[in-house]
């Protein structure tokens, strides 16, 4: 436990201490010299490296503010050291303990939980889903808010947060998506972090490095968590706050869902290398979906922090974008009866038989020659193709950027342009056009595969670790701000 540095603390500290001022700071002392002594027993502390404590004005303060360090040092002590240590330690539990009744009649804390429109959430509340199995009260705000009176000493403490489950049914899931404070503080989790939680625990405070909330008399801190239920079984969740001897909950439940699988399917050029193959596992999507840029990496992170998870509720659609449509329609029609095989059964997901598809670019055109009844498969025997016929196996489908009336300037393309006249004809500055695509895109990523080895990339000057790592990062927020947006508004959420 570390004392804090306000006036108002350290003041009721001092008259605690006064009796016993001096020897803590000769015990500190000497627990240092004991300390040397262990490692070097044939050497003895001079007294007068005892006593000049007294004359220096760091010794003390930094004792106590890391109190851990010298009670371990108390605990090897030689005996004539290990009675003043003892003896300091009663002086400081008596001062820490003066301090917290102060606090503690005068502190104040309240915990509340909020849905998305304001209501408050208790014990008789229960969160119910939409038609998609969604919770229409997401996404949820706690509050927690500390408070002093006026006309005392401030007010001191550690603020414990936790968000728990239940695990009433073992299936309470969420995701804690953003903090903040008012008036600023610093608030951090403990322990490890994720997409998704059952347990999420926060420590919050004002004074660094000690990690103390001080609240001033007649003021208050309020602290803010914005948390995301995700789909899951019947549970009951639990919100709790401790600080400065006070402790507040709130409780409220959420009903059974389930959610249809997601499917996602990528626009051109976008499968490195192109290929036809149902991504199942974060692994192999990041493997697969443009592993250079990453530009479809935050659209799927996003989903799992929503509540998708991989091989059961979220699933993305790799495809040969050299291929005709009608062909990789018919490959989604085949993998979309390998996803109804694998939720068959799983209580987490709706047993209607259909999927959610989420489109991008030429991704959408797609689903629309499956959908539409124009999806073909190549026959082995004649290499004509066969007709694919829409199974109904569609409950809905989210396009995003998909160029439904075509594409006129790549059409002039497909009926007889050379490379050169597609460059040379760009409508804007085709020069650097014809540069990025034949001296980069081209050779280093089409040519090669899209398996450029490392060197090959840090010997080209537009290709090099500075370049690329800042052309990453500015595409990997752009699409993170897009897809969060475009994915929340079809489902009428907030993006996080």
């Amino acid at each position: 436990m570390n004392v804090p540095r306000s006036p108002g603390s350290t003041a009721i500290l001092r008259r605690s201490l006064a009796p016993c001022t001096l020897a803590a700071a000769v015990a500190a002392e000497a627990a240092h010299h004991v300390r040397r002594l262990r490692d070097q027993p044939d050497q003895r502390p001079r007294l007068d490296a005892v006593i000049c404590v007294l004359r220096r004005q760091d010794s003390f303060p930094s004792t106590w503010r890391n109190p851990m360090r010298f009670i371990s040092s108390c605990a090897g002590s030689a005996n004539r050291t290990l009675v003043r240590c003892l003896f300091v330690l009663l002086c400081l539990a008596g001062a820490l303990s003066l301090a917290r009744t102060g606090a503690a009649q005068t502190a104040g804390l309240e915990v509340h939980a909020r849905n998305r429109d304001g209501k408050t959430l208790d014990l008789t509340s229960l969160l119910s889903p939409n038609e998609q199995g969604w919770y229409r009260d997401n996404p949820i705000t706690v509050e927690v808010t500390a408070s002093c009176a006026a006309g005392g000493q401030e007010c001191v403490g550690v603020l414990d947060f936790s968000f728990k489950s239940s695990h009433f049914a073992g299936t309470g899931r969420f995701y804690v998506y953003d903090v903040s404070s008012t008036p600023p503080s610093s608030c951090s989790s403990i322990g490890s972090l994720g997409s998704s939680y059952s347990t999420f625990l926060a420590r919050c405070g004002t004074a660094l490095p000690t990690g103390l909330l001080i609240v001033p008399p007649g003021e208050s801190q309020t602290m803010t968590w914005s948390v995301w239920i995700q789909p899951s079984g019947f549970d009951r969740f639990k919100v709790d706050a401790e600080w400065a001897g006070r402790a507040d909950s709130t409780v409220f439940s959420a009903e059974p869902t389930a959610i249809r699988p997601l499917v996602f399917v990528h626009g051109i050029l976008s499968s490195q290398p192109p290929q036809y193959r149902l991504l199942e596992s974060d692994a192999d999507m990041r493997e697969v979906l443009d592993p250079l840029a990453g530009i479809y990496w935050p659209i799927h992170d996003t989903m799992v922090k929503m509540g998708c998870v991989w091989g059961e509720t979220l699933f993305s659609q790799a495809y040969d974008w050299r291929e005709s449509n009608r062909v990789s329609g018919g490959v989604l029609a085949q993998s979309l009866g390998t996803v109804a095989g694998r939720v068959e059964g799983n209580t987490a997901v709706i047993q209607d038989g259909k999927v959610d598809l989420l489109v991008h670019s030429m991704g959408g055109l797609v689903a629309r020659a499956y959908i539409q009844g124009e999806a073909t498969k190549i026959n082995p025997a004649t290499g004509g193709e066969v007709p694919v016929a829409y199974g109904n196996d569609v409950h809905q489908v989210i396009f995003a950027a998909t160029p439904h009336k075509g594409f006129p300037f790549d059409y002039q393309t497909w009926e007889g342009m050379t490379w050169d006249d597609y460059l040379y004809n760009a409508p804007l500055l085709p020069a650097i056009y014809q540069f990025l695509m034949d001296d980069v895109i081209w050779p280093q990523l089409v040519e090669k595969r899209y398996q450029p080895t490392s060197t090959e990339l840090l010997l080209n000057p537009l290709c090099g670790p500075s370049n690329v790592g800042l052309a990453s990062s500015v595409i990997v927020q752009a699409q993170d701000g897009m897809w969060s947006h475009e994915f929340f508004r079809a489902f009428g959420y907030r993006p996080f």
